[in-house]
């Protein structure tokens, strides 16, 4: 906090420090600095935003591309595919859900999550809300995304569900199922590249978003990117909100071994990289609703 906020805590009692001076120092950020480099290369200025996004005409005018764009989605044909129910949505309402929606950190070991509530959350995430015949228009989904680019891709390490094998999956939101990724002991391997694994301890699925930043870039430039961490928490929020109404456990998780990670799922880490994990499960306990 800054030197006014520090007055006023001390006004009232109670003294705080400036925190954003532990990590840069008394010179403020450094120019430098990774971070604030992306920040500041991804800002849009009016001198400047006819090239950063020159993307935006190819999309307007080229009929080949809008098609393209209208069908973002990772799919492996020659991976057998298990439909999932037809998505059923928690009747609670959003204020309800919001109020009481914690991170769950003690999952009910072995208990299986049924097709229809995995159904539910991937729908809720990634699902195609207003699916169209191919060539006549955007499928839009549940989440908001930049431009209708959808970069986004939705894995799914399976430790225990009822009616379907532990190992990895991908979400086809086209065909709404789970493309067999396979890959045995895909649900431990993947406990283990987490910063604390013990926060996954009785979790039932690991959900995984990945993102593959140049169907955002393509158009919006390095904006772009910006886009598509944006819409991880777009989509995340979507999974948490609806795992809280169907009353499972779930906690969102950034700390993780990016590289290992991305091995574990196939993918290379730069045309698509891994951005966030959701733990899903059975809360072993009614949450604390006073944390």
């Amino acid at each position: 906090m800054g030197g006014d906020d520090e007055t006023m805590s001390q006004a009232q009692g109670s003294l705080t420090i400036n925190v954003a001076r532990l990590l840069y120092g008394r010179d403020g950020p450094d120019l430098l600095d990774p971070a604030e480099g992306f920040h500041e290369a991804s800002k849009l200025y009016r001198c400047t935003i006819a090239r950063e996004m020159m993307g935006t005409w190819l999309f307007a005018g080229d009929q080949q591309v809008l098609r393209t764009q209208a069908r973002a989605v990772k799919r492996h044909p020659h991976l057998p595919l298990i439909p999932l129910p037809a998505p059923e949505l928690p009747a609670t309402s959003l204020g309800g859900v919001l109020r009481t929606r914690r991170s769950c950190r003690a999952f009910a070991p072995l208990v299986p999550l049924s097709e229809r509530e995995l159904g539910a959350v991937l729908f809720a995430g990634y699902g195609l809300t207003s699916p169209r015949p191919a060539g006549q228009g955007f499928s839009f989904r549940a989440t908001p995304s930049g431009g209708a680019l959808y970069p986004l891709e939705f894995y799914l390490a399976l430790g225990q569900s009822a009616g379907i094998p532990p190992g990895l999956y991908h979400y086809d939101p086209s065909r709404h199922g789970l493309e067999v990724l396979g890959i045995p002991g895909i649900f431990e391997g993947l406990a283990g590249c987490l910063v604390q694994p013990e926060v996954v301890a009785g979790a039932a699925a690991v959900l995984v978003v990945t993102a593959l930043f140049w169907r955002s870039r393509v158009k919006y430039g390095l904006r772009g990117y910006r886009f598509a961490l944006l819409e991880a928490g777009h989509a995340a929020q979507n999974v948490l909100l609806t795992a809280e109404g169907l009353g499972l456990g779930a906690v969102p998780i950034g700390g993780f071994f990016d590289s290992e990670v991305e091995r574990l799922l196939g993918i290379d880490g730069v045309n698509e990289s891994a951005l966030y994990a959701i733990a899903l499960g059975r809360p072993a306990s009614a949450p604390d609703r006073d944390e």
